[in-house]
């Protein structure tokens, strides 16, 4: 889509973006966090998951237990930009082990 604004050209684009996820086991925990975008879904879930419009921050994301027969998930996310878009999504294990517990003393 091209448009022009006081006698400037501006260049709008709209693009699906899919990653696969492999997972190691069929029952595992994994931390999402994408930033550059707004939102991200995993595989057919249609609420979304936030993430951080702004790119180069590790804001946004969630901690997901995919339970799945198949080997592969995937993500998916909608990316819109001008002249040129950037975003990045990471996807780690998740342990249980390496969290904060606090307890009361």
């Amino acid at each position: 889509l091209i448009r022009t604004v006081g006698g400037m050209e501006l260049l709008e684009y709209q693009a699906l973006a899919i990653g696969l996820i492999e997972l190691k086991m069929k029952d595992q925990l994994i931390r999402v966090s994408c930033s550059g975008v707004s939102k991200f879904y995993i595989n057919d879930d249609r609420i979304p998951i936030a993430a951080n419009p702004y790119f180069g921050t590790t804001d946004g994301g969630a901690t997901l237990r995919l339970q799945s027969d198949r080997k592969y998930n995937y993500i998916r996310l909608r990316v819109r930009a001008k002249h040129r878009g950037v975003f990045s999504c990471k996807v780690s294990p998740f342990s249980l082990t390496k969290s904060i517990m606090l307890s009361p003393r």
